[in-house]
Parts: structure tokens; sequence; C-alpha cells
């Protein structure tokens, strides 16, 4: 993807997230290397600002799935800003707290609808969607459902604007949750 010139928006979970607290997170990210950070969200928008983008933001939130952004934070406001942002490339990093809510046909439904509504709200901006699959998991039970996540997020954002995180993010160094990075395994 070449992003010299674009406007970046990460939006995304505590993957994503720049900071230590857990409220919704909008940071414009003005220093493209030097920082050292466990968010590979966070990473990725410096990375692109390194590497020619125009401007790189952060929206994201501990906890967020696609279906908790649109039920119990201020979506519409959240979404306000990142359009007055305007963003040109949008990279959606969720799945793993969508992980949490079920993988059941039910629960794949509601998700996919949350996240097509996400996908369509920065459509509406002019902005080409990429996705961000979940990462592996030291957990078997998130890893062996991460793929069933992956397939839909491809469903959702279509598979040439999506990547598996899953053999990016395999045996690197992770926080003791098992679910977020060290700094090393972030980057």
């Amino acid at each position: 993807m070449n992003v010299q010139g674009e406007r970046i928006l990460i939006f995304g979970d505590s993957l994503s997230h720049p900071g230590l607290d857990k409220g919704p997170s909008i940071v414009d990210i003005t220093v493209p290397l030097g920082i050292v950070s466990s968010a590979p969200g966070e990473l990725i928008a410096r990375q692109l600002l390194a590497a020619g983008a125009q401007a790189a933001r952060v929206d994201a939130k501990v906890g967020r799935s696609a279906r908790s952004f649109l039920s119990n934070e201020d979506s519409a406001g959240l979404l306000a800003s990142d359009k007055a942002f305007g963003p040109t490339k949008v990279v959606v990093f969720l799945g793993t707290n969508d992980l949490n809510l079920g993988t059941d046909a039910v629960a794949l439904a509601k998700t996919r609808d949350a996240m097509t509504r996400i996908r369509d709200a920065y459509r509406a901006f002019g902005a080409e969607i990429f996705a961000i699959g979940p990462p592996s998991f030291p957990n078997p039970t998130f890893n062996n459902a991460a793929p069933i996540m992956l397939d839909l997020i491809r469903g959702v954002f279509g598979a040439d604007h999506t990547v598996d995180a899953r053999p990016l993010t395999a045996g690197v160094a992770r926080a003791g949750d098992g679910i977020h990075f060290q700094a090393a395994g972030a980057a």
C-alpha cells in the first residue's frame, strides 16, 4: 500500500490503544518512530507516518468490539471526529474482543452487522478500508476461534483488504495476559 500523502486512521481496540487509560482515545500521531509501544496499531500508524503518510491518527478503546463501539460508546461523536480528520485510508484493528462475544451463528451475525456498519461509515467519508484480523493467541480457545473471526472480517472488508495477523504474531513476546504484547512483540 502506497501511503505517500495519505491521511491514515487506525481504528481499533486495546491492540491499537496508545495509552494506559481505558477510555476512548483519539490520538493524532506526530512522531513517526522512536516511541516504544506495546500496541501494534499505534506502531503501524507511526510506521505509515514514517513511510510518507501526511497524517496518522489512532481511534481506539480498551475492550472495544465492533458491537460495543455502536452500543456502548458515543460512536456518532467519535465518527464525527474521525470524519473531521479526513481519513483517506482506514485500518480497522478489531476481532479480539469480538471473539469474547461468541462465534455461534447468532453472535457472528451481530458482529458482522456491526463491522459492516463501521465499514460503511468510513466508506461514506471516501476512505479506503483495510482490516487486520486477530493475532495468534497462546490460549487454545481463542487461537482456535481466531480463524472464524478472520473469515468474518474477510467477508466484511474483502480478502484483498484484510491482513491475517496470526502468522505475524505467533511466538512473539506477550504480556502476562497472553493477549497483549510486550514492546518487542508489538514491533
